[in-house]
């Protein structure tokens, strides 16, 4: 019983730590809207960028869709976080590009 029971919490606190994922599908009507504001943009940068975004961000706090914020405060965010996450400046690029064309869908 005591095995199962240590399994159990172990099994648990694995679930929590795990990299959240959003449930954001990126398209290519995306891929376009990005191109509009980031030259060079594409779907697999903003795929990317979902990846950076999920992998860095959810590291450390649940992630914000990113309907929750404008870009402005997107930017803000970023440029805050990228530091205290020690992710490079293409890195911020990326996940901002990401969040910003999500943001207005």
């Amino acid at each position: 019983m005591k095995t199962i029971s240590i399994l159990t919490v172990s099994l648990l606190l694995l679930a929590a730590c795990a990299a959240k994922k959003t449930a954001v599908v990126i398209s290519d009507a995306d891929a376009n809207r990005a191109s509009a504001k980031y030259p060079g943009a594409t779907l697999a940068t903003l795929q990317q960028g979902k990846m950076l975004y999920e992998d860095n961000c959810g590291k450390c706090h649940g992630l914000k869709s990113p309907s929750a914020y404008n870009e402005e405060q997107w930017g803000k965010h970023v440029k805050r976080m990228a530091p205290k996450a020690k992710i490079d400046k293409p890195t911020e690029d990326l996940i901002l590009q990401y969040v910003v064309t999500m943001s207005g869908k």
